[in-house]
C-alpha cells in the first residue's frame, strides 16, 4: 500500500478546491477582484489564476481560511468532494 498522494491526485484536489471556491464566490455574488482585494492583494491575479489552475497556481491553507471568512462560509465547504478524489486514488 502506497501512502503517498500522487501528483495527479493532488492536481485533481487543487482543481476541485478551486472549483469550490469559484462556486461559493459566485453564490455570494463576489467578484474575483473584490475577493482578492479583501484578501489583501492589489489585483485579481491570484484568485483568477488559482480558480483556473493557470501557471500551477493554487490556494494554500491560509488563502482558504481567509476566503471562508470573507465569504462567511465553513472552510469545509471548500473541501467538498475531496474525500471522493482521495478514495478513488487508493
Amino acid at each position: 500500500m502506497n501512502d503517498l498522494v500522487s501528483v495527479e491526485t493532488l492536481n485533481k484536489i487543487h482543481l476541485k478546491i478551486s472549483m469550490n471556491v469559484k462556486i461559493q464566490r459566485q453564490n455570494k455574488r463576489v467578484t474575483q477582484l473584490s475577493l482578492a482585494l479583501a484578501m489583501g492583494h492589489k489585483t485579481a491575479g491570484l484568485v483568477a489564476f488559482a480558480e483556473a489552475g493557470i501557471n500551477n497556481k493554487h490556494f494554500n491553507i491560509e488563502h482558504l481560511a481567509t476566503i471562508a471568512k470573507i465569504l462567511d462560509i465553513s472552510i469545509i465547504e471548500l473541501f467538498d468532494g475531496v474525500d471522493k478524489i482521495l478514495k478513488k486514488s487508493d
